[in-house]
């Protein structure tokens, strides 16, 4: 049994396209993660209404590919990936303030829509969350090595 069966698709809002006004994201397909939706579980378990809807657990070692080009993906963190001008060939996680203009948000499955915002997704696909926190396990073993990425 593999213990990271997923796919989801993670999107990283840079801007909106000059031709057409639409957001523009930056996709990135991520296959071999765990996806965990437990709203339900985390609300008894914590209390609160605006508890984490899901769990994502993506091992160090996942496999990253661009959602347009199907090019191999790097990891940044996002603060340098925000800095980026040219993002070929990397991706990011992350939650982002609120005065930044980014934003980062992930889906079950292999969805790309290049000119869709968190909004548009999450009316046409389910299990859509946006990122809220992303905890780094990078101690252990290869194997234990893992981000930890709540969405809400």
């Amino acid at each position: 049994m593999n213990m990271f069966p997923h796919t989801v698709t993670v999107y990283n809002h840079i801007g909106e396209s000059i031709e057409t006004g639409l957001p523009e994201s930056k996709i990135t397909i991520l296959r071999g993660v765990l996806l965990e939706i437990s709203q339900g579980a985390n609300i008894m378990k914590s209390g609160l209404d605006n508890a984490d809807k899901a769990k994502l657990h993506i091992p160090f070692a996942v496999v990253a590919v661009d959602g347009e080009s199907g090019l191999p993906q790097k990891y940044i963190s996002p603060k340098e990936y925000d800095r980026l001008e040219d993002k070929t060939g990397f991706w990011t996680i992350g939650s982002r303030d609120n005065f930044s203009g980014q934003e980062c948000f992930f889906v079950k499955g292999e969805v790309v829509n290049k000119m869709a915002d968190y909004a548009t997704i999450n009316d046409l696909y389910d299990y859509a969350y946006r990122v809220s926190t992303v905890d780094i396990y990078d101690y252990g073993s290869p194997n234990m090595q893992h981000f930890e990425v709540g969405g809400q």
